[in-house]
């Protein structure tokens, strides 16, 4: 059992250089941990009396668990002692088993499928299958900081998979053998390869930053002192926002009442400007080509119309505004215009497969434009109709 698991409270080693690969070295022995389950791997340093040198990967394959190291001062001997980042690692070790707290908390109370996690410093992410609230998430949340104010043990044991019973497990990844499982007290236990701590007290607080809603909803989430300066963030705000408000009650219905007139005032925006602003075009090989280089209208206002017009007919359409520094190409779905490599040529940045954006310095706009429209109209020349 590699040192990371056998004591994962370990800062420093004495270790042994056993084999090298280039950058990489491989040691009689590790504090670091490889990565895994979604946790990064450890980053810090191994050092001797007569060389520096940072370890900024590790990574673990058949052969054993590999350090690629940065040198810094002189070069790395046999012997040495490893030293883990330790304020990072402390942090995402926290950060782990407050996310096991959390999803277990979130499948309590509703019916949430786990998909994935991605820890970092500071903040770490949990991608769920399942439509939650606000208030869905306050009540998960409310939940899990009371199991860490319990301070729960956390342990950890080795058992055949066929003895998993109820432990949480992703069985499309584990087929057989043995699995590791993190227990916290009776609220959990879940197969994993990540380091944890010892009592869930040692996590302080668990504090949802934001929600994003997508096709794998995203719960952003901080913890310890992190979780902390986030509430005091969000409390000065409440209170600046009450100020303006002139009000402390119903604050977030009366943003939620604002932000309802501004889309309203926006879409009138939409309507109006919509009436002002006209598409120029002409025809190249049978295809019609619009194009605006206008600064008038509002550019989501422009590309709805666009996507609207591509729809309907056999089209290139290219929205050009200079104030914000790019170029728009949007093409209907019968015309297949490669850009990439004129992107390339002319040392640009942007791209696409279909539609194409592409951003352009204000000083060299005009002639970036001139040779694209030359470069369209050969393409569309040399199409067969």
């Amino acid at each position: 059992m590699p040192k990371y698991y056998e004591d994962p409270y370990l800062k420093e080693l004495e270790v042994r250089v056993v084999s090298r690969r280039g950058d990489y070295l491989k040691f009689d022995d590790t504090i670091f941990y490889p990565g895994g389950g979604g946790q990064p791997h450890d980053t810090g340093y191994f050092k001797g009396e007569n060389f520096l040198a940072e370890i900024i990967d590790v990574k673990k394959d058949e052969d054993g668990i590999w350090h690629m190291i940065r040198k810094l001062n002189g070069e790395p001997e046999d012997k040495g002692k490893i030293y883990i980042d330790w304020e990072r690692r402390y942090y995402l070790m926290k950060s782990h088993t407050g996310e096991h707290i959390l999803y277990r908390s979130l499948e309590k109370l509703y019916p949430v499928r786990f998909v994935k996690v991605e820890f970092n410093v500071p903040e770490s992410v949990i991608f769920i299958d399942g439509r939650l609230s606000i208030d869905d998430i306050e009540k998960a949340e409310e939940m899990a900081n009371s199991i860490v104010s319990s301070n729960i043990p956390v342990t950890v044991e080795v058992k055949a998979l066929e003895d998993s019973g109820d432990i949480r497990i992703r069985r499309d990844r584990i087929r057989e053998g043995e699995i590791r499982v993190v227990r916290i007290g009776d609220f959990d236990s879940s197969a994993c390869a990540g380091v944890h701590v010892k009592n869930t007290g040692e996590i302080g607080r668990i504090h949802v930053k934001k929600i994003k809603y997508s096709r794998e909803n995203e719960i952003f989430f901080v913890v310890g002192d992190e979780a902390l300066k986030e509430i005091e963030i969000s409390k000065n705000a409440y209170r600046r926002i009450s100020h303006l408000l002139n009000d402390f009650s119903n604050v977030y219905e009366k943003i939620v009442k604002m932000k309802t007139e501004l889309d309203k005032l926006r879409d009138d925006y939409y309507k109006i400007t919509e009436g002002m602003f006209r598409f120029e075009n002409y025809t190249v090989n049978g295809i019609n080509v619009y194009f605006t280089k206008e600064e008038i209208g509002d550019i989501k206002g422009i590309e709805k119309r666009a996507y609207s017009i591509s729809e309907r007919e056999k089209c290139v359409i290219i929205i050009a505004r200079r104030s914000l520094k790019r170029i728009e190409i949007i093409n209907s779905t019968d015309i297949d215009i490669r850009l990439n490599e004129f992107i390339n040529e002319m040392g640009l940045k942007g791209g696409g497969k279909k539609n194409f954006l592409i951003n352009v310095q204000e000083d060299i706009f005009d002639s970036v434009y001139a040779e694209l429209i030359s470069r369209i109209e050969k393409i569309l020349r040399e199409s067969p109709r």
